[in-house]
């Protein structure tokens, strides 16, 4: 229900609303949610984004007022994705509607009105509104919209999944082959992805070759296997024989070196809902974003589900002294650090959010947490609180390039670990802390 186009009907009457609202989802694939004051009005918009608002002249402030504070407010609805406002009004005066038009309004429908002209209205700003987010080439949500449908399904969405899929080495292919060959292999490749939807899932693009699909968690990992599968028996198809026999592409930098690039490989990431109780939208591109940079690190085309999330604070055994948080702005090292801890038999988990760290430390009970202090000595005021809070059940190490030890050992770090560090170093400080 979250992928779909959304639309925010404000109306305090008590059945004609409930006959719009029929009467669009039954024609178009959209939601439509129903306001009837403003308290309803505010708290829908900021949770809903809508993409289209109908605001009828029932409710008890003036229309065009109405308007002008939606525009006056658009940062609520995301930089980029302002909704189409429409106005339903009893009225068919000129006067009202220059009015409402020059306060902001899109559209002025005067009722009574004919549905079928009504959803033909409708459809027709919603038509218009995706076609300006829509990419060109890939025919895929572009990143605005994106992540208006991000923030609307971490909102109000309690299944989901989300994957991140790119192409490896689509750079040096496009260097090599031409702009018209990789607008091909896109295209193609966004068929392959569309041919595994499901009606209500969503296809965003985040850069030129960089993919993100919303689905439900069960859909998660047969969609990643079925991709894999097909990119890896299409992609051959988009080199000559000589390339293909060979296995690599031969690309000249600009220095003049000669290098031997590997053909195309796609790497996929995955996130759920069922993983953990996320605290924010920015925590769960964190997760996805290290899954994929995992699938990345390795050869081939490689599938990641939840590479920084391998357990949750439910299956941990109490007596284990194994729990492991990290708390790391940099996604390159947290991934590292991570994948290393788990194959070492550590449950680990990471975070890049330093506001909602200690809610997560009392549920999590973390026996040893590995901090980053920050630009701006975030993590060393974090330690402060996690030592005043858990005592000594909890060991902290700070890690900086700030090499600002005597001050991270004043606010209570069992450890100084200045970067850049030995990732074997840290090993052996976790062993001697853990033991």
């Amino acid at each position: 229900m979250t992928n779909r186009q959304n639309i925010l009907l404000f109306d305090s009457r008590c059945e004609r609303p409930l006959k719009y609202k029929r009467f669009l989802e039954n024609k178009m694939h959209v939601m439509v949610n129903i306001a009837q004051n403003e308290e309803e009005f505010d708290d829908f918009s900021k949770k809903f984004l809508p993409d289209l608002i109908l605001i009828s002249d029932s409710v008890s402030s003036d229309t065009a007022t109405i308007c002008k504070k939606i525009r006056e407010k658009e940062s609520t609805f995301l930089a980029g994705n302002r909704p189409v406002i429409v106005v339903l009004s009893k009225s068919s005066h000129l006067d009202d509607k220059i009015l409402n038009f020059e306060n902001g309004a899109d559209d002025f429908l005067s009722e009574p009105i004919d549905f079928d002209e009504f959803t033909s209205r409708i459809m027709a700003h919603l038509r218009r509104l995706q076609e300006e987010n829509t990419d060109y080439v890939t025919n895929a949500y572009n990143k605005n919209y994106l992540m208006k449908t991000l923030n609307r399904t971490f909102n109000i969405g309690k299944d989901w999944a989300l994957l991140m899929v790119d192409i490896d080495n689509f750079s040096f292919y496009k260097e090599v082959y031409g702009e018209i060959a990789a607008n091909k292999m896109l295209q193609t490749y966004t068929a392959i992805m569309k041919a595994t939807f499901c009606d209500k899932d969503f296809l965003g693009l985040m850069e030129e070759d960089k993919f993100l699909i919303i689905t439900k968690t069960y859909q998660s990992i047969k969609m990643a296997n079925l991709l894999k599968f097909a990119f890896d028996k299409v992609s051959s198809r988009f080199y000559n024989d000589e390339d293909l026999k060979k296995g690599y592409i031969e690309f000249t930098s600009e220095n003049q070196i000669e290098n031997r690039i590997p053909l195309v490989a796609t790497s996929i990431g995955i996130v759920d809902s069922n993983t953990k109780n996320y605290f924010s939208l920015d925590d769960v591109l964190y997760s996805l974003i290290n899954a994929h940079k995992l699938a990345k690190m390795q050869v081939g085309s490689v599938i990641v589900k939840d590479a920084l999330m391998l357990s949750s604070a439910q299956k941990i055994n109490e007596d284990e002294n194994n729990r492991i948080l990290v708390v790391e702005e940099d996604a390159a090292t947290a991934c590292l650090v991570v994948m290393t801890l788990d194959m070492q038999g550590y449950q680990t988990q990471a975070m890049s959010n330093y506001k909602n760290v200690l809610s997560y430390v009392e549920k999590f009970s973390p026996n040893l947490v590995i901090v980053d202090a920050g630009a701006d000595d975030k993590g060393l005021e974090l330690c402060y609180e996690i030592k005043a809070h858990q005592k000594d059940k909890t060991k902290v190490i700070v890690t900086s390039v700030m090499h600002n030890k005597k001050i991270a050992l004043e606010k209570g770090a069992d450890l100084y670990l200045p970067k850049p560090y030995d990732i074997f170093d840290l090993h052996i400080w976790v062993r001697k802390f853990l033991r």
